[in-house]
């Protein structure tokens, strides 16, 4: 006795076209009355050619499955938004003068950044004025990594590392520059715009 093929729904499709266009071995049937086909050869991973199928008349009607009531969860957890940090522009105040950094109205991403320096210097040279970037770095898992070049011939690079806590709601880390071979770096903390 052969096992009956229960078809997926493209062998139903190919089934019913096939039915309709009087393409499945005869001619169509009166409506009503049960119809029996038999499928074409396809390439392997489709319908086994030797497969038969057979229509339900259309009289056959679904049973309902009953719904298990839940009872409503007492705890409440935390979402996704509030473990962001808020959108805005966080202030840090540094060894070399400010780091400014926007993070975007979603709270994923940090879309500039601005290094502020006062007479300061490292390695060579000192620095004053303000290098701005503006780019999308991602905030993941709560923490950034950004290296920039503050000037063109990449002799002067700085790296800022960061964490928020959304607890605090506070971001911490540290700054690296290395400034022609010389690294000069601290730690730094700032809190909500």
């Amino acid at each position: 006795m052969k096992k009956p093929f229960i078809p997926g729904l493209s062998g139903l499709f190919i089934l019913a076209v096939s039915l309709l266009m009087g393409c499945a071995g005869g001619s169509a049937q009166p409506a009503g009355t049960p119809a029996i086909a038999t499928a074409t050869p396809m390439p392997p991973t489709a319908i086994p050619p030797t497969a038969t199928f057979t229509l339900l008349p259309p009289t056959a009607t679904a049973t309902p499955i009953p719904l298990i009531a839940t009872e409503p969860s007492t705890s409440t957890p935390a979402s996704a938004a509030s473990l962001r940090p808020p959108a805005g522009d966080w202030v840090v105040i540094t060894d070399f003068g400010r780091l400014v950094f926007t993070v975007d109205g979603y709270g994923k991403n940090i879309i500039s950044m601005s290094y502020q320096f006062t007479k300061w210097t490292c390695g060579p040279t000192t620095n004053t004025g303000t290098v701005g970037i503006t780019s999308e770095w991602p905030i993941t898992s709560g923490t950034f990594s950004i290296v920039s070049s503050l000037d063109p011939a990449r002799n002067q690079l700085m790296n800022v590392k960061g964490t928020y806590d959304p607890a605090e709601q506070k971001f911490s880390g540290t700054w690296a520059e290395i400034s022609f071979g010389v690294n000069c770096s601290g730690e730094w903390q700032a809190s909500a715009p």
